[in-house]
């Protein structure tokens, strides 16, 4: 199953936030726990589809609000989040691999969005896979009370 969302800016700027459902056989080759096979793991996508400018913060908020939005509506939900290297980015510490500072980014706007909304019932998981500029960073996210399903899934994940 896929649900999409458009963002869009008065600039021009628009992007598709879409959300693929992760099949159970998948995830049954990270967990064998009936609980957390329980879960909706969704996959994030962002896609660019017009627009040539770096995202700014006000568009970065729309996602997070249409985002938290989808969580506060779908209790089981797990929105999965991967930083790609695949697009360089435009950030001040260049010593740091574009998928590290997108982790980063991701992390920040997370927190901010839900401490400036009371969202305290929310967790996101910082996956790490490898190390420097070859590193992967993942994200999990849903509500706090799966957090030890969430924390055995990121060190399976890691190990593999």
């Amino acid at each position: 199953m896929e649900i999409s969302f458009i963002i869009k800016n008065d600039k021009g700027d628009q992007l598709r936030v879409a959300l693929s459902r992760y099949h159970e056989t998948v995830l049954s080759s990270f967990t064998s726990d009936p609980t957390a096979l329980s879960l909706e793991f969704y996959d994030v996508t962002l896609m660019r589809e017009t627009g040539s400018e770096y995202i700014e913060y006000t568009l970065l908020s729309k996602i997070s609000e249409t985002l938290a939005a989808f969580l506060r509506d779908n209790d089981l939900a797990v929105l999965c989040f991967y930083c790609d290297s695949v697009n360089d980015v435009k950030r001040h510490h260049q010593e740091i691999s574009p998928q590290h500072f997108r982790s980063n980014l991701f992390s920040r706007m997370f927190e901010r969005y839900t401490s400036s909304h009371g969202l305290d019932a929310y967790l996101n998981q910082r996956i790490i896979v490898g190390e420097g500029q070859d590193a992967m960073y993942a994200h999990l996210i849903s509500r706090a009370k799966y957090g030890p399903i969430l924390a055995q899934i990121a060190l399976t994940i890691q190990d593999k």
